[in-house]
């Protein structure tokens, strides 16, 4: 079943993070650098040796975000938000854990902690939907 999944993007990190990897899709030749071939396989297969829309979360206090991204799945649409207004979807099309490409993308937030659990996005679409208080 697809389902609807917020995804809060309004702190100066993924303010960044998201004009680096979703506005500027991240090309396949970096991907391909940090993930195992099977992983590079399958992102061709879906982008088609476009730049790959890339997003990730950090563990979150107590694994909480891990627990969440473990529970994203290929199909699911996410609605990132920021400022009260949700404004962009995409779909999931794949996930993979892998911090080393995560300190490459973004480097590390202030506690150390790095976006490692990472999914990929296709058929973005700009949104501009109020959240409800």
């Amino acid at each position: 079943m697809t389902r609807v999944v917020l995804q809060p993007a309004g702190d100066e990190y993924a303010r960044l993070h998201y004009v680096d990897t979703v506005e500027n899709p991240v090309p396949l030749l970096r991907l391909a650098e940090f993930l195992p071939s099977n992983e590079v396989d399958a992102l061709q297969a879906i982008y088609e040796g476009r730049p790959v829309p890339t997003w990730g979360v950090t563990p979150g206090e107590g694994g909480v975000n891990h627990r969440k991204w473990e529970r994203l799945s290929v199909g699911d649409v996410v609605l990132l938000a920021r400022d009260g207004v949700l404004f962009v979807s995409g779909v999931v099309t794949f996930k993979a854990h892998n911090r080393r490409l995560a300190l490459d993308l973004w480097k590390t937030d202030d506690d150390g902690d790095t976006w490692e659990y990472l999914y990929f996005l296709d058929d973005l679409r700009p949104q501009s939907i109020p959240q409800a208080n």
